[in-house]
């Protein structure tokens, strides 16, 4: 690659960037009312016990509800092992285990400040 290459690809990449980071801000605003209108839409379906709604040709607006765990952090591992354990020093050799047998992985990428 030339010079003059490098700087059409340099000019093409900054254009895209522009483009991407002008099509994000409206992507952001449209899901944020999109975050609201679904707000609303849940407490109307919950209060009138509603578990679906058919949309007509485009299929139906479907009320899920999902249990989900909270992510382990480090203060919730320790505490868990010591009540399992019953052995501050058991438990903290065991977390360290844990916490330092987790797998890094490396991304690269290339972005403009």
């Amino acid at each position: 690659m030339d010079k003059t290459q490098l700087r059409q690809s340099i000019r093409e990449w900054v254009k895209m960037d522009i483009e991407a980071s002008a099509l994000k801000q409206k992507l952001r605003t449209l899901n944020q009312a999109k975050k609201e209108i679904s707000a609303r839409l849940l407490v109307v379906m919950k209060d009138e016990n509603i578990d679906e709604i058919d949309l007509n040709q485009d299929g139906k607006l479907i009320r899920q509800v999902k249990k989900t765990k909270q992510s382990l952090n480090k203060k919730q591992l320790m505490a868990s092992l010591s009540t399992y354990y019953k052995n501050e020093d058991e438990a903290q050799k065991t977390a360290e285990y844990l916490l330092n047998s987790r797998v890094e992985k490396i991304n690269e990428s290339l972005c403009k400040k």
